[in-house]
């Protein structure tokens, strides 16, 4: 397989970016980045899993992925796949934001059937190759070696999320009036989830956690998640025990690790969501058999 890459990582590994050309068939494994990302695709063909449900990717579309969406993106052609990524930790960026402002909007108001993918016209693909273009230019020699090179940095990227939180408000119809100031701590919530997945996790709990009311929680959970807290949790702990399965770890050990007291009820949890006992999975797994429900 021919591949060629371009690639630009900051010295501080807060963000990177890469251009690179593969060519197909070609499948991720499930994975979350450690980062937020960008992926700007033309490809073709291209199919999306996020957690149980997956998506046809339109030629020339942006692709939004915090730190904690488990995807896998797939090209079962023989076609030509070239993507631009950029990568970054949020605390190098989130500085710049502003109460009217929220560089990171895109990553987090998510009540969407599908918040990850942004397909674009040709207009606005000419505007997105021209941000990674400056963005490209940031990573030359004789850029880095000028005054205020780390700040130019962080302007780029922050005029590159200004226009991509701008496409992302006009294609899901986003106003100024949302719900946008409330994200944050459902982040907050989402991201204790994902670091406590053998912990109690119920609405109590979180509430008594988070100061704040159960029932306005749960509310605002939906709101900007478009899930329950129960849905979230179930789902995160389901597509944690697929990836524990996958390395052939005993299905005891999985259901104690991903928060299940009770076998049976995992075994049963994970059969409606799969339609594969955990046995089963990882049985296919292993055998390289498996298609995703």
């Amino acid at each position: 397989m021919n591949a060629k890459a371009s690639i630009f990582p900051h010295p501080t590994e807060d963000f990177s970016f890469k251009h690179k050309v593969t060519y197909g068939p070609e499948e991720q494994d499930f994975h979350t980045d450690p980062q937020f990302s960008i992926l700007f695709v033309t490809t073709p063909n291209l199919l999306c899993h996020v957690g149980d449900r997956s998506w046809k990717i339109p030629p020339h579309s942006i692709l939004l992925f915090n730190n904690m969406d488990l995807h896998k993106i797939i090209l079962k052609t023989t076609d030509r796949f070239e993507r631009y990524s950029v990568s970054f930790k949020p605390e190098y960026i989130e500085a710049f934001s502003t109460k009217e402002t929220d560089l990171l909007e895109c990553f987090f108001l998510r009540p969407f059937s599908n918040p990850y993918i942004l397909p674009l016209t040709d207009e606005q693909t000419k505007e997105c190759l021209f941000h990674l273009e400056q963005v490209l230019a940031c990573g030359k020699d004789t850029v880095k070696q000028k005054y205020g090179y780390d700040l130019h940095v962080r302007f780029v990227l922050g005029e590159f999320l200004i226009f991509i939180n701008n496409l992302y408000r006009k294609y899901h119809g986003i106003s100024s009036n949302s719900a946008a100031s409330s994200y944050r701590l459902i982040y907050s919530v989402i991201n204790h989830i994902h670091s406590h997945l053998n912990d109690d996790l119920s609405l109590e709990h979180l509430s008594s956690i988070f100061y704040i009311n159960k029932y306005y929680l749960c509310n605002l959970f939906k709101l900007v998640t478009g899930t329950s807290p129960n849905q979230y949790i179930i789902s995160c702990r389901i597509m944690k025990a697929k990836e524990l399965l996958a390395q052939n770890l005993p299905v005891d050990s999985v259901c104690n690790i991903v928060g299940y007291k009770n076998l049976s009820h995992f075994s049963r949890i994970f059969k409606q969501h799969t339609g594969l006992s955990p046995k089963q999975y990882s049985k296919f797994k292993q055998a390289g058999d498996f298609k995703q429900k």
